[in-house]
């Protein structure tokens, strides 16, 4: 009998809650999402947190204050900040979490901050020990350094994998290095790692060379019979065009000579 009482409410509780209006949903949910907070229960707090969402209305100022909340204790300090602000924009300094949400948006700004900090001492501290390693095995290692001109030119390692940058860290031999840009003439040449290395490279202007046009030339072929006409051709053939005209009206018996010619480009 127990059983089956049981059985039933498990079945209709759910279908009470759907029966209640979103608004209130929200409300109840919200009140199961701060009581987990107080109990340090986070995930059950967040799970009520995507029940509200998953309502699909106009969330309340709280949820945003409450969301930043948990993500505070759970040391997600990105989410944090992003909810409390959300809150602080919504609710103004009137919203009744509003000192509260100042001194929460300030512990989550400190937490990234040491958490950058945090991750930039293990990147030095793992560099340290390489470092150590390949001293230890005899590897030693130095900066290179190439200053182009044009500042914005490319500058590559050849031969290997690794991608030329500022100051970068190679192992002691000898690589070959390649500066070009459009425009200029490329340079590669050859270091020998065997110290830190700073060198500048300048690149030369590549002239351009300026093809030299035969020109456009007019000239002018007469005639007894006629006003005269205007042969356009090239430099290295004009005359002899205007020439070939002329002994074409020769062949009609008609007088032509050429006069007239200069160049038009």
């Amino acid at each position: 009998m127990k059983k089956t009482l049981l059985l039933a409410l498990l079945i209709i509780l759910p279908m009470m809650l759907h029966a209640l209006p979103k608004e209130i949903l929200a409300d109840k949910y919200l009140i199961g999402a701060k009581t987990s907070i107080d109990k340090q229960n986070y995930q059950a707090a967040n799970e009520y947190f995507e029940k509200i969402v998953a309502l699909d209305i106009a969330l309340p100022d709280d949820f945003y204050f409450q969301y930043g909340k948990n993500a505070l204790a759970t040391k997600d300090y990105h989410k944090s900040m992003e909810y409390i602000n959300l809150y602080l924009e919504k609710a103004g300094s009137g919203g009744k979490y509003y000192r509260d949400a100042l001194l929460m948006s300030n512990q989550a700004e400190e937490g990234l901050v040491q958490k950058a900090q945090k991750k930039e001492r293990w990147h030095q501290y793992r560099e340290e020990q390489e470092e150590k390693r390949r001293i230890e095995a005899g590897i030693q290692r130095y900066t290179l350094t190439i200053l182009p001109t044009p500042s914005n030119a490319r500058v590559q390692i050849k031969y290997i994998k690794a991608r030329y940058r500022d100051g970068i860290r190679l192992k002691q031999g000898k690589y070959t290095l390649k500066v070009s840009k459009k425009g200029y003439k490329s340079k590669e040449f050859t270091v020998k790692l065997n110290k830190d290395i700073r060198r500048s490279v300048k690149l030369k202007k590549i002239k351009k060379k300026h093809k030299k046009s035969s020109g456009v030339w007019h000239c002018t072929a007469r005639s007894d019979r006629a006003s005269g006409w205007v042969e356009r051709v090239g430099l290295e053939n004009a005359k002899n065009g205007a020439i070939k005209q002329c002994n074409l009206r020769r062949q009609t018996n008609s007088y032509c000579r050429i006069t007239n010619c200069y160049r038009v480009k």
